[in-house]
């Protein structure tokens, strides 16, 4: 995945996968981490940011949308 590809994700509204709650969060950030896609999110309501990988996070446009490298 080229850095052109990771930026599009910056600025993206998702759904962070944890346990049994989704909630709203943006990606600050993105990176490629020994050959893993990991995003930085942040909530959309609240405080904090955290590094997650990307299989964590879904998007609006697909439920079941994967990252490929």
């Amino acid at each position: 995945m080229s850095a052109l590809e990771l930026s599009s994700y910056i600025g993206k509204q998702g759904l962070l996968l944890s346990d049994k709650l989704r909630f709203a969060v943006y990606v600050q950030d993105a990176k490629l981490a020994y050959g893993n896609v990991r995003f930085q999110v942040c909530p959309v309501s609240g405080t904090g940011m955290v590094w997650v990988d990307s299989s964590r996070v879904l998007f609006e446009n697909s439920e079941n949308e994967r990252i490929e490298l």
